[in-house]
């Protein structure tokens, strides 16, 4: 039995272009290669056991498809080690399980430390052949808690080496990417920061600033993959008492136990029966007002 975390997000197609039902009811009717997309030399990935199984709840898999840099085999009794004996043309699975409520616009994606939430935007991606968004869903308030805030007086960062750099890079990550270059100069593992405001009587950090930081964090859901600390502290107008607002602690999460089938693997079905679960306990905090 193992523990298996599912996350929360807003799906969208900039710009309307189409809803995430209206891709989902497309790529049902896909045949598999148009499904596929080629992340790297070494891996692919496919969208496939699309299903629409009751009128307001879609679920599917991300089938992730390693096809090089293949594990060896052990036997136990002997330790002996033998060949994994995949031929040419095989490759080996991990599967990733998601459902899709249309009447709470709302994705519960199944965790994987090898399946990054980038990569299912990726996919979507390539085969919607359009511009797609993934935002990760905070519980509610959180972010309103923020924009409510008169003064900051302390903002806490900790990140863990991102697998891929350039996630805190580019146009729209300025700040941000300064923490990367920290973590690429010193070959550290991580990085904690804390940004205080002078000690003087209603002084506080420029709260623009810590606004459009905390932004390009918690709107890309790869960046925030990599945040082990995000919090902020700061008063509202006519309160002298510090409010915290942690953006870990209050992004939405669910979590279940999910038992090892005949093959060893994660049971397909109990995986896929989590991430439903997961949209209906958190129903009423997902709905939109």
């Amino acid at each position: 039995m193992k523990k298996v975390r599912v996350d929360f997000f807003r799906p969208a197609f900039p710009n309307a272009a189409q809803t995430f039902d209206e891709f989902l009811r497309r790529a049902a009717t896909l045949r598999a290669t148009l499904r596929l997309q080629p992340l790297s030399d070494e891996i692919l990935l496919l969208i496939t056991e699309i299903r629409h199984p009751n009128g307001n709840v879609w679920v599917g898999e991300i089938h992730r498809i390693r096809t090089k840099g293949f594990p060896g085999r052990i036997d136990l009794r002997t330790l002996q080690e033998e060949e994994l004996g995949l031929l040419a043309q095989q490759g080996l699975v991990d599967r990733i399980h998601f459902a899709y409520r249309t009447d709470l616009d709302a994705l519960a994606l199944q965790a994987s430390r090898d399946f990054r939430p980038g990569a299912f935007r990726a996919c979507i991606q390539h085969v919607s052949e359009l511009p797609f968004d993934l935002a990760l869903v905070l519980k509610r308030g959180a972010y309103e808690r923020l924009l409510g805030l008169r003064t900051v007086s302390t903002m806490n960062v900790r990140v863990a080496n991102p697998p891929d750099a350039a996630e805190f890079t580019g146009p729209d990550a300025p700040g941000v990417a300064e923490i990367t270059k920290l973590l690429r100069d010193f070959g550290a593992a991580r990085v904690e920061i804390k940004i205080r405001r002078e000690k003087r009587k209603r002084a506080s950090l420029i709260y623009e600033s810590v606004r459009d930081f905390v932004d390009r964090i918690v709107h890309d859901p790869d960046r925030m993959d990599s945040i082990e600390a995000l919090s902020v502290e700061g008063k509202r107008e006519e309160d002298d008492n510090l409010e915290a607002v942690d953006f870990v602690r209050d992004r939405l999460m669910f979590a279940g136990n999910v038992d090892f089938d005949a093959h060893l693997r994660l049971d397909p079905n109990q995986c896929r029966n989590l991430v439903i679960n997961a949209l209906t306990e958190y129903a009423a905090e997902l709905r939109r007002r």
